[in-house]
């Protein structure tokens, strides 16, 4: 009678756990700070031609990516970088320049989000 108990509850809790296991995980939420007006635009320009090349070549990747401005500026790359913690939750974050990576790396460490900076 104890083996059929036991098989019974593993059965219903495998049941309880199924649509669980079976969902899709959420999609990757990517946060991008560069410079898209300002003294940097180009270079700009280039680091979202190249994430679009890079999610073009991985089409099975599909993370939602968040595109701010910093326009060159530390101070505005930390009011982004809280408006993409904030509202948009991003657990990645791309930023252009050693001053806006150097702004924003010990809010993203307080908030451990990857930080990723292309200098």
């Amino acid at each position: 009678m104890k083996p059929i108990l036991l098989l019974l509850g593993v059965a219903i809790e495998l049941l309880w756990l199924a649509p669980v296991c079976a969902q899709e995980p959420a999609p990757l939420r990517i946060g991008v700070v560069f410079p898209f007006t300002g003294k940097q635009v180009r270079q700009a320009q280039l680091g979202k031609a190249g994430i679009e090349l890079a999610l073009a070549e991985y089409p099975e990747f599909n993370p939602q990516i968040f595109y701010e401005d910093d326009q060159s500026n530390a101070k505005n790359a930390v009011t982004a970088f809280g408006k993409l913690n904030a509202l948009n939750k991003v657990e990645v974050v791309f930023t252009m320049g050693s001053p806006s990576a150097m702004a924003v790396l010990p809010l993203a460490n307080r908030a451990k989000i990857v930080l990723m900076s292309m200098v």
